[in-house]
């Protein structure tokens, strides 16, 4: 890893023999100068970050074999943050760029490493991975579907040196999903409203319902029916239930939930 070549002003010196070094001080690194701020995290960034964004993958060639996994120095216990977490991603997925981004500690082949160390989102990694293990995964749309479409814009983003951190951001996406699915979604709001809307219908057991009713008595093909606002008014109503969908029951809960979708389409 290695820095800009022209480094600013700074009081720090530092130790490049000690860079890696294992048990090595902020003072062995850094010079009897260093302390704790802005100018030691500029520094450190500097010397260690490598240039520009990288997407990794999340399991090692065509396997199930993890490629990212928590570094032993982000090691905590976050059992109920790791639940929610994981329902999250079966809800709505990763969304690149809003959590940050993540550091990790890249693999070292001389030591036959293949594992990238995450020092930040460990606990969303591991939420990823747990919720890809359930044997339900394939209820979830974001764990298949939005994989597919995630991955071909992470390559399209690579390609054109496009971050999280770009102006319009969003924009460009949308764009991509636009021109590239423009049968399925209008724009990311759609895909996004979608995705959410599958994923809760699976979850109450509900879905083959709301298919049969909507074939028989919406009318989809209607010139003056947009589709995305349907989607988006359906999420919306359901979402605002969710919270004491819990102390129903499933007959009381698919009762709402049927009449809640019907009233979103003609």
């Amino acid at each position: 890893m290695q820095g800009s070549d022209h480094a600013p002003p700074t009081s720090i010196t530092v130790n490049h023999a000690n860079l890696y070094k294992r048990g090595a001080s902020l003072v062995d690194i850094f010079g009897p100068n260093v302390s704790p701020g802005r100018e030691l995290l500029d520094e450190i960034q500097r010397i260690y970050k490598v240039p520009a964004v990288k997407n990794l993958a999340w399991f090692i060639g065509d396997g199930e074999q993890k490629a990212i996994m928590r570094h032993p120095l982000n090691s905590r216990r976050q059992d109920q943050v790791l639940q929610v977490y994981k329902k999250s991603v079966q809800q709505r997925g990763i969304i690149k760029g809003v959590r940050g981004e993540c550091w990790v500690r890249a693999p070292n082949p001389e030591n036959n490493e293949t594992v990238y160390l995450a020092l930040t989102f460990g606990t969303l990694t591991e939420a990823f991975y747990a919720a890809w293990a359930d044997a339900d995964r394939e209820s979830y749309a974001n764990l298949k579907l939005t994989h597919r479409v995630e991955k071909a814009w992470a390559n399209h983003r690579l390609a054109l040196g496009i971050t999280a951190r770009t102006p319009e951001y969003e924009v460009r996406y949308r764009e991509f999903v636009q021109s590239n699915y423009p049968d399925v979604w209008t724009s990311f709001k759609h895909f996004e409203a979608t995705r959410n809307l599958y994923n809760t219908l699976v979850r109450y057991q509900v879905l083959p319902d709301v298919k049969e009713m909507s074939e028989k008595h919406c009318q989809y093909l209607h010139a003056e029916l947009a589709h995305d606002s349907v989607i988006y008014c359906m999420k919306e109503l359901i979402t605002a239930c969710t919270s004491f969908f819990d102390a129903m029951s499933f007959h009381e809960r698919k009762a709402i939930i049927m009449a809640l979708t019907s009233c979103c389409a003609p």
